[in-house]
């Protein structure tokens, strides 16, 4: 499926569901998207190292949509001699099933889905059917981000990288 249409399609989706069932968040109603809140701003730039010792450097911003219902994202390879573009993508609340969702969109049209678990105040989870990453904040401008695969059905730590924001 092309680009365009994957993102036309998430767009619509979106829309639809935004229809269906708004989110309301008042002072008696949590805001489920406050656990990612703390990303939003400025150029994050995150370094670590892969099992082989290639490193992984990274940057990455994090803004809010218009209705500050989606938490949007792009991220760039800085590991070569070009900045390149990894993937952009969204982390949103979807009320129909009630879960914190992150959406992936590679420039090759591919798309990785994750669901965000075990979110609060000190960071979160994400759950993929192939990965499993654990983000926890260690300052207002400083997280760490594990990622790990699965293997022999055990979750094995691949990487562990550090991010700093700055504004």
């Amino acid at each position: 499926m092309r680009a365009w249409n994957v993102h036309l399609l998430l767009v619509v989706a979106i829309a639809v569901a935004a229809s269906i069932a708004p989110a309301t968040f008042g002072a008696d109603t949590p805001d489920p998207l406050a656990p990612v809140a703390p990303l939003e701003g400025g150029t994050w730039t995150g370094e670590g190292a892969w099992p082989d010792g290639s490193p992984l450097k990274v940057e990455v911003h994090y803004f809010w949509g218009p209705t500050k219902h989606v938490l949007h994202f792009d991220t760039y390879d800085l590991s070569g001699d070009t900045r390149q573009l990894i993937y952009e993508g969204i982390i949103f609340y979807d009320p129909s099933n009630a879960k914190l969702m992150e959406y992936n969109f590679k420039p090759s049209g591919d798309v990785d889905r994750f669901e965000l678990i075990n979110a609060n105040q000190k960071g979160f989870e994400m759950l993929g059917n192939l990965t499993r990453s654990a983000v926890h904040y260690v300052g207002p401008d400083e997280f760490e981000w594990k990622l790990h695969v699965q293997k022999d059905g055990k979750w094995n730590q691949i990487l562990d990288a550090r991010y700093h924001r700055t504004r």
